[in-house]
């Protein structure tokens, strides 16, 4: 079975694998039933005759059924005898016959598993500065928190911490709101393609974050570091521009995140994942060859996207030194998807 790692398809999932024990049980109970003597069997098909005309209201009810109703009776009675007389049968298999008779395989998604494995090393590394009794990342505060953050006692500041997030991922969802908002009434997209257009010479989309979209805080981590002096003036201009000459809270906290060296980092380490796995990684299970692949042919993909995860795990140097390649860095040795992102890094 083939889905995605929503929670639904984990049910549906379960639901499935249910009735395949079932079915397996019926089946080898159907074996066990006509291999068996009429002695063996005289006494289930009696107690279940019994317990049909008990559930019917008795033995006038039972003569009284309709055929549909009897037939759906008998079969009841059929499928308990068969299940009742596969335990036995299920026991006296040999190990690799249990093992094939119990066999239900579940692949997900190859997108949803890359997307999990980001969503959980950013989790990793959110939490990684306090572990380590490092400062971390600047806090992006909404409107009200900002407030209370600023005006408060302790207590009440940290508690506004508290609420609050900070971090490499949530400075690229701000910035998707402001660059590149779905409400063209809002936002700073049309003042940015002008900009773009004076300071490069050209238009550039900035990555949508406005709706669930693969890999869309990588591109747009690898748009903000490639081009990080740039937003860092435009915000400048933004601000300029205005006529109380100020920056929104939500424009204010992009600009402190830019400004921000743990903010910064973070983006770094998406931007290498990204590169070193995430874009080698969905060509090798989405890419043009892949029309005619089955999840199952991709066990040894899986296998050496964790060997290379442990490789740079031991040394760094395949993705931090001034001589790291793609030869070695990237898991299909092939040049960076974003090269440009990854030595701006």
């Amino acid at each position: 079975m083939n889905t995605d790692h929503a929670e639904d398809q984990k049910k549906l999932f379960h639901l499935f694998l249910a009735w395949k024990e079932s079915c397996e049980h019926e089946m080898h109970g159907a074996e066990a039933l006509l291999a068996a003597s009429l002695s063996n069997v005289l006494p289930f098909l009696w107690r279940e005759t019994e317990n049909n005309m008990s559930a019917a209201g008795g033995y006038d009810a039972w003569m009284e059924l309709t055929a549909d109703e009897y037939e759906k009776h008998e079969l009841k009675a059929y499928k308990w005898v068969c299940i009742t007389l596969s335990v036995d049968k299920l026991g006296k298999l040999r190990p690799e016959e249990c093992q094939y008779a119990a066999l239900f395989i579940w692949g997900g998604c190859c997108m949803h598993k890359e997307m999990n494995s980001v969503k959980g090393g950013n989790a990793q590394m959110m939490v990684f500065w306090a572990k380590n009794n490092l400062p971390g990342p600047k806090m992006l505060f909404n409107k009200d928190n900002r407030a209370v953050a600023r005006l408060g006692g302790d207590a009440t500041q940290e508690r506004a911490s508290e609420v609050s997030t900070a971090g490499g991922v949530k400075l690229t969802s701000l910035a998707g709101a402001v660059f590149a908002n779905k409400d063209l009434k809002k936002g700073q997209q049309d003042t940015l393609q002008v900009a773009l257009q004076d300071g490069i010479g050209y238009m550039v989309q900035f990555p949508s974050m406005s709706g669930t979209h693969y890999g869309s805080h990588a591109e747009a981590v690898a748009e903000l570091l490639v081009r990080l002096d740039f937003y860092k003036q435009f915000l400048d201009v933004v601000r300029d521009l205005k006529e109380k000459r100020n920056l929104t809270n939500i424009e204010q906290n992009i600009y402190d995140g830019l400004h921000d060296i743990p903010t910064l980092t973070e983006l770094a380490v998406l931007v290498l994942y990204a590169q070193a796995i995430t874009h080698p990684y969905m060509c090798a299970v989405q890419g043009p060859t892949t029309s005619k692949m089955n999840l199952l042919d991709l066990s040894s993909l899986h296998d050496k996207v964790m060997t290379h995860c442990r490789n740079i795990i031991s040394n760094l140097d395949l993705l931090l030194s001034t001589l790291a390649s793609y030869l070695k860095g990237s898991l299909d040795r092939l040049i960076w998807h974003h090269s440009d992102a990854f030595y701006a890094v």
